[in-house]
């Protein structure tokens, strides 16, 4: 499941949420205080590349 991270627009506290996508739509979020007036954020998704390289392999331009 991703983890959303939100912000509450009344006590200014951020916080994260682990919600399956298609619970995104249906569920309202409060903050840990209660309050639900809260916004998502957005940031940059967790992707770690590990090993030799698929773009090297896969990617990158055949020399002739």
């Amino acid at each position: 499941m991703p983890t959303y991270r939100y912000y509450c627009q009344k006590c200014g506290e951020s916080f994260d949420k682990r919600l399956a996508i298609s619970e995104l739509e249906h569920t309202r979020i409060k903050c840990p205080r209660g309050h639900d007036q809260v916004q998502r954020m957005f940031s940059a998704p967790a992707i770690i590349y590990k090993g030799s390289g698929w773009y090297s392999k896969d990617h990158a331009k055949q020399s002739a």
